[in-house]
């Protein structure tokens, strides 16, 4: 396996692929708030230790100078993070670019850069400050339609937002699943690239059930602001359940 380190076999070699990162907020050259706060999601489970200030780092473009940053790993996934900057407010009218270095690795030490290229950047990502302050509430959109029937019994259940979102403020315990007063057991998982957010129930729904989805004011967007008010929706589960088995349409192999 020696040969996974060489410049040029590296992230090669199946499971030594290396791991990157799968979405940022902003996108390239998207203008943010003051306040604005910086997300990255990686595509694997990472290695929380190397997601430091030494290989993240945020600079004024032109500037050699690196910003005082606070890094917030999701602990829940340990497979993305915030940035913010520590004086909590970014130079309006100022232009930034954010660089991840190559010594940040992922839970099983593969680094995103082979061992020639750990202390250069492997991803940047610039963006423009603008003079406002974010306090405007996001807007949840529901996928199901409040009042829809007909709703498969082991689907999965995805809730849009308007702008993006603080994953570590949706958890089952801020969005609920509930049938009557009876909570409903899931699991759940925010995908920054969509803004959206899905609900597993870990068991298959009741058919010819009523259900209800409830948002509370505990769920902010990635600036710390929270919902306006509780957001709910509801939907009525079909009476057939699904019993159609799955196909295989496609297979891959490194």
């Amino acid at each position: 396996t020696s040969d996974i380190y060489d410049s040029a076999n590296y992230g090669m070699k199946g499971q030594y692929s290396t791991p990157y990162v799968r979405s940022f907020t902003p996108a390239p050259g998207i203008t943010i708030a003051k306040n604005g706060k910086l997300y990255a999601a990686f595509s694997t489970t990472m290695n929380t230790a190397s997601l430091s200030t030494s290989n993240i780092k945020v600079f004024r473009i032109g500037s050699s100078t690196a910003e005082n940053i606070l890094l917030s790993v999701n602990q829940n996934t340990q497979d993305a993070l915030s940035i913010s900057l520590a004086s909590g407010t970014w130079t309006a009218d100022t232009e930034y670019e954010a660089k991840f270095y190559g010594a940040i690795a992922d839970s099983t030490g593969i680094t995103m850069g082979d061992q020639n290229n750990t202390s250069s950047p492997v991803f940047i990502s610039s963006f423009r400050v603008n003079d406002t302050t974010d306090t405007t509430a996001p807007t949840v959109y529901p996928f199901i339609t409040d009042g829809s029937t007909g709703v498969s019994v082991n689907g999965v259940i995805e809730v849009g937002f308007s702008e993006s979102m603080d994953p570590s403020t949706l958890t089952s315990s801020t969005v609920t699943l509930s049938r009557g007063s009876t909570s409903v057991s899931t699991s759940v998982e925010y995908d920054p690239g969509k803004n959206s957010f899905f609900i597993s129930p870990t068991t298959a729904l009741v058919t010819g059930t009523k259900y209800t989805v409830t948002l509370g004011t505990g769920v902010k967007d990635i600036n710390g602001v929270a919902l306006a008010a509780s957001s709910a929706f509801s939907f009525t589960t079909t009476t057939t359940p699904d019993s159609t088995a799955p196909k295989i349409k496609e297979a891959r192999s490194d």
